[in-house]
């Protein structure tokens, strides 16, 4: 295999395979021993869907507690966050190595993240899976596992130029429904891909809230 530039791969690849490849290193060892009905809740305790209070609850140990008793495997010989990432990030890439080969120059986000747009009243009006864009940091980003089938509808950009002043973009692509697309997109699959988006015209009217704490 040529050689690896971790932060390459991480640029390249979005540092997303990495954590979920750290989440399982984690927690697969206890859920095995503790036997955790993890198809009880799957947005909480499947690590295959990378659940988000086991991942912020792995970024506090990581940074405040590296030492934490959750890093050492049951039976298994202690080691911290720093051996225990380590092992994690040698696993992803050999998982990658078997997926996409072992030139990761050539790797790409799309060639392992699909996006398929899925029509339930006749499945032949849908659109088949193509390589999704962006990665899950980016504004594109889609929900779902390493196929998504659905995501944000709109998504809006703003850049503050001043004070109560920006320039804002609004993405927003339509769909198979009857909710008529915006003027310079379409509903086919290949205008999400190019990201098409047209500018956020002035408000009518201004809203303004004022946030309290405890309110």
């Amino acid at each position: 295999m040529e050689p690896l530039d971790g932060h390459r791969l991480a640029r390249r690849l979005g540092v997303v395979d990495v954590l979920d490849s750290y989440v399982h290193e984690v927690f697969q060892p206890w859920w095995d021993e503790k036997k955790v009905p993890a198809s009880k809740d799957r947005w909480i305790l499947d690590l295959d869907r990378s659940p988000i209070p086991l991942r912020e609850v792995l970024e506090h140990w990581t940074v405040d507690d590296p030492d934490n008793a959750a890093f050492t495997p049951p039976d298994g010989a202690r080691r911290d966050a720093t051996q225990t990432m380590r092992t994690a990030f040698r696993k992803a890439v050999t998982d990658l190595a078997g997926k996409l080969g072992d030139r990761p120059a050539a790797w790409d986000w799309g060639k392992l993240h699909t996006r398929e747009i899925l029509d339930h009243r006749a499945p032949g009006l849908g659109y088949e899976r193509y390589s999704a864009g962006g990665d899950p940091w980016t504004v594109n980003a889609a929900g779902g596992e390493l196929n998504s089938s659905y995501g944000p509808s709109i998504r809006l950009v703003v850049r503050w130029t001043g004070r109560g002043t920006a320039d804002a973009v609004a993405i927003y692509p339509g769909g198979q429904s009857d909710t008529r697309p915006p003027p310079g997109t379409t509903t086919s699959s290949s205008s999400g891909g190019t990201r098409s988006t047209c500018p956020c015209g002035s408000p009518d009217s201004t809203a303004t809230w004022t946030l309290r704490a405890g309110e």
